[in-house]
Parts: structure tokens; C-alpha cells; sequence
């Protein structure tokens, strides 16, 4: 069904030989995989004609919702589908509406978050984060829900589009502008026709490539291949800096590092957490050395508070982002913030 999801179906079963059935799909995944030295979960969801469904498209939905189901229960399960998940479809189903409904009438907005020099703390290039106008959710609500639906990609275009424009704007206005990096998703990426957007767009308005940053994330290097990398090189010769996003959580992996072609790596959220305290400083230490040791240069995101600030220097972090220097701002506002960064 995507890139690591599948559907299997059965026909004339009952709930105990679900069971097995279930024992059967996770213990020959697990074999194989094992054998090739791969350790991998399984999650699954499972639905049921016709107390779940009568059309094929409605199954396919709620065994996808008890497949998360199981992913939140801690992952390498299985769950049913249950009426208690139809507030949630119902809720997914609204969102997806209301993504189209932006796309259709422009109701995006694009706000900004500034990442500072950990030396001389000033603002050293910002994140395009996508918001919908007069919708108060979560990102991390709605950007799934695009990738399910398909919208990744159209809304992603969106994104560039609007991005190189505000760029276009500042330079016309005679602003110093700072590099912008724009989340990449893995569907927007293999896109046939994401390269070539990318640079119609830069070539259109005129734009310095070196104030493109794009921000992928390691989903999109579970395979070594060829395409991704030959990719990451063409964006690299025009001179976009590549930032691999979220390390930390997911796949990761520092072999990833040695064979990637991609400028700097941003911490995430739920690393610095966890190890950013003066009791674990060693470890975090480890890791930004391994990183820069590559000639890589770190960006921490999600920082709160000045400790985190201090213990990040003393171990040689390059950037920071966080609240405790700002939060993400509209292009209004920053537009008037690099106005006086100019003087």
C-alpha cells in the first residue's frame, strides 16, 4: 500500500485463526529480516467484514486506524478496529477536507523560526513552517494526514512556491536575507517532478541557491539507493544545503552520515531532552563529536532554556533552536526583524 505498509485479506475466518494468522505474518518477518541482520517491528491493524464495512475503501481506512492504534500501543502488535476510532476517522476525514479547502483558496500561511549562532547568537537562517489560516492544529496532526491523502505534494509545491517568493520579496526590498530551510517529505522528494520545480521556481524569480536549505528526513534513506543519492548530489551541485532533520529519533543511524550527501544535521527535540543535562552530558557530547567529526555542522532544535544554551557550547553545537530565543513569527514580523538586523 506505500513505501513499508501492506494489506493482506483472508476470506472465511474467524477471531482465533486471526490469531494465528497474525503469529504467522509477525514470525515471517521476523525471519527474514533477522537473517539478513535487520531488526524490524510489526505493527497491525486489523478490520472485519462485514461488522466493519461493506466497501473495500472503508476497510482499508479502519484497519489503517487500528494499525496506529497498535503503533501508539508501543508497536510490534496488532489491534481491531473498534467504534471507538470512528471520532477519529471522522476527525481525519475533516482535516483532509479542510487541506484541500486550503489548497483550493490559498488558506495556507507560512510562519518563520529563527536558528541563532550558538557563538555569536545571532540569526544564522530561519525554518518555513507551514500553518493553516485560522485552524488551530498541530502540524504534526495534519502533515500525516496530507501523506496519507496524497496532498504532501501538492502542498509541499505550495510551500517552495511561497518560500522563494518571500525570499524574492526581501531581496527586491533591499533586505539582507538569511538562508530558509523547507521540510522536504520523502513522498515530495521521489516525486518525478519536485527537481524541477525546485528550479523553475528558483530560476523564475531569480533567487541565490544558497539561500535555499532543504530539511529531509531519514525516512527517506531506509534504502542506499542510487536515485536518492544521485538526487541529494544534483541539489548539493546547485548550491542548496541539504539538512537531515530529526536525528535522533525513528531509523537512526551514524552509518547513515558516512555515505550522505547532506551539510548539517538537526538534533531533535526528544534527543536534547533526554540527554541535554549536565548528568548525561558525555553522551550528547559523543554524539555531536561523531557528527562533526564528518565535517557536518549540528543544529539542536527544540531548546527551552539558557543551561541547555551553555552546555551546548561548551560541547561544540553550531546552531540552536527554541523557544528561549524565539518562537516561530509570520513573515510580517520578520520581514520588520531583518529590517533591523540591517542597521
Amino acid at each position: 500500500m506505500g513505501g513499508d505498509e501492506f494489506i493482506a485479506t483472508y476470506n472465511c475466518i474467524n477471531e482465533i485463526k486471526i490469531e494465528v494468522l497474525v503469529k504467522e505474518i509477525k514470525n515471517r518477518i521476523i525471519d527474514y529480516t533477522r537473517s539478513r541482520g535487520i531488526n524490524i517491528s510489526t505493527s497491525i491493524g486489523i478490520a472485519l467484514y462485514p461488522k466493519d464495512g461493506t466497501l473495500i475503501e472503508e476497510l482499508l481506512m479502519k484497519a489503517d486506524m487500528a494499525m496506529y492504534e497498535a503503533k501508539g500501543r508501543g508497536k510490534n502488535t496488532y489491534f481491531y478496529f473498534n467504534v471507538k476510532m470512528q471520532d477519529a476517522i471522522k476527525e481525519r476525514t475533516y482535516i483532509e477536507n479542510k487541506l484541500i479547502e486550503s489548497l483550493k483558496y490559498n488558506n495556507f500561511e507560512i510562519l518563520y523560526q529563527p536558528i541563532y549562532d550558538i557563538k555569536t547568537e545571532k540569526i544564522a537562517s530561519f525554518e518555513a513552517l507551514l500553518r493553516i489560516k485560522d485552524f488551530n492544529i498541530s502540524p504534526a496532526k495534519f502533515i500525516p494526514i496530507a501523506e496519507k491523502s496524497n496532498l504532501i505534494v501538492d502542498i509541499g509545491n505550495w510551500v517552495i512556491k511561497n518560500v522563494v517568493l518571500k525570499i524574492k520579496e526581501w531581496i527586491d526590498l533591499g533586505i539582507d536575507v538569511k538562508p530558509v530551510s523547507i521540510n522536504i517529505s520523502v513522498k515530495q522528494f521521489v516525486d518525478g517532478t519536485f527537481l524541477n520545480i525546485l528550479k523553475e521556481y528558483i530560476n523564475k524569480f531569480n533567487i541565490p541557491t544558497n539561500l535555499i536549505q532543504l530539511e529531509i528526513t531519514e525516512g527517506l534513506l531506509l534504502e542506499k539507493n542510487d536515485y536518492t543519492i544521485q538526487k541529494l548530489k544534483t541539489l548539493k551541485e546547485l548550491g542548496i544545503t541539504i539538512i537531515l532533520d530529526d536525528f535522533g529519533t525513528g531509523y537512526s543511524s551514524l552509518s547513515y552520515l558516512t555515505y550522505i550527501p547532506v551539510d548539517k544535521i538537526k538534533l531533535d527535540k526528544s534527543l536534547n531532552d533526554k540527554f541535554l543535562k549536565r548528568e548525561s552530558i558525555e553522551t550528547i557530547k559523543n554524539i555531536i563529536g561523531l557528527i562533526k567529526s564528518l565535517n557536518l555542522l549540528v543544529t539542536a532544535e527544540g531548546i527551552e532554556n539558557r543551561e541547555q544554551v551553555e552546555i551546548l557550547k561548551e560541547i561544540g553545537c553550531d546552531y540552536v533552536q527554541g523557544y528561549v530565543y524565539s518562537k516561530p513569527i509570520d513573515s510580517e514580523r520578520l520581514s520588520i526583524l531583518l529590517k533591523e538586523y540591517n542597521k
